[in-house]
């Protein structure tokens, strides 16, 4: 899975936010504010990672409990596919 063409991550002040633009613009009309975990999965998702590689990368950067980062990464996930912004 990846990130959609045509959705951005742009960095506006202090806050980093999703923008659209072309047909992504049709798909979804807002904004998403990112805090530094979703910039950082965010970032990930660029290059078409696994979802364990994700995981793996979410659980070494946090220090958290695998099963923890996998229901975080899993919401982050349905998140960005409710608004349209993932390849599969």
């Amino acid at each position: 899975m990846k990130i959609k063409e045509g959705f951005f991550l742009h960095e506006m002040g202090n806050d980093n936010v999703v923008i659209t633009a072309g047909d992504a613009a049709e798909i979804f009309t807002g904004m998403l504010r990112l805090n530094d975990t979703g910039v950082f999965l965010w970032k990930l998702l660029e290059n078409n990672p696994t979802l364990d590689y994700i995981i793996d990368a979410f659980v070494d950067e946090y220090d958290v409990d695998r099963e923890i980062a996998k229901e975080d990464v899993l919401k982050y996930i349905d998140i960005l596919r409710s608004v349209g912004g993932l390849e599969e």
